[in-house]
């Protein structure tokens, strides 16, 4: 098949045209298609078919990590369901004992942001103090954190915290209560794991219904 077409001058056929700056730019139609078949490009926004030619960008093109990057980072949520005492706590007790955020990096030593944190409460026994929640990059192994007892942070895990957040909404939710922190944008780096690590504290006095009846949900995006 031959590809060059001859035009002989005449009259009679108009041809598309731009005017600018005194000089007559010819309007082409564009199509797109393989060796031997021409489909009509279409207009508008997201289409997505064999009529709309793809953008590649160049592999050392800035752009290019900074998708990679976007789409790299994944939300991801940890949920956890500590033991709790179906009894009396005094202001300042744990609640539930440490608590490990299993994989809140991607991998040991990665790291990310965390964004909020919830518990929910089944009881219907008046909850109205606020919770505290620290949280840890490394596993404070030098501390022991028992349910209902004293919070006792020793000294050499003191710089494992990465942040301390209270959990000062409550919600009633007509057989329980509902607590959260949202907003946040906490950043942090694992260390010596993929894991995060929490110890709830009640900073009033309280007396849980059951057991089983506490959870924790911990939103992080994840780089």
């Amino acid at each position: 098949m031959a590809d060059n077409v001859s035009i002989t001058a005449g009259s009679g056929t108009t041809i598309a045209a731009d005017d600018i700056s005194g000089v007559q730019h010819q309007r082409v139609k564009i199509s797109v298609g393989a060796d031997g078949s021409a489909t009509d490009m279409v207009g508008g926004a997201g289409a997505v078919s064999s009529a709309v030619p793809r953008v590649t960008l160049a592999s050392d093109d800035p752009a290019v990590a900074e998708l990679e990057a976007i789409a790299d980072q994944s939300a991801f949520t940890i949920a956890v369901a500590p033991t709790v005492t179906a009894g009396a706590y005094s202001a300042n007790d744990c609640l539930g004992g440490k608590q490990t955020l299993t994989n809140a990096a991607k991998a040991s030593g990665g790291g990310g942001r965390l964004k909020s944190i919830s518990m929910f409460d089944e009881g219907a026994n008046g909850l109205v103090d606020t919770i505290d929640v620290f949280i840890f990059n490394a596993d404070p192994s030098g501390s022991t954190f028992t349910d209902n007892g004293a919070l006792a942070i020793v000294d050499a895990d003191g710089p494992k915290i990465i942040a301390c957040v209270q959990l000062d909404a409550i919600f009633d939710t007509g057989d329980g209560k509902f607590l959260t922190k949202t907003g946040l944008d906490i950043p942090y780096v694992c260390s010596g794991s993929a894991n995060l690590y929490a110890v709830a504290v009640h900073r009033g006095t309280w007396a849980p219904d059951a057991t089983d009846g506490i959870s924790f949900t911990y939103h992080v995006v994840r780089d």
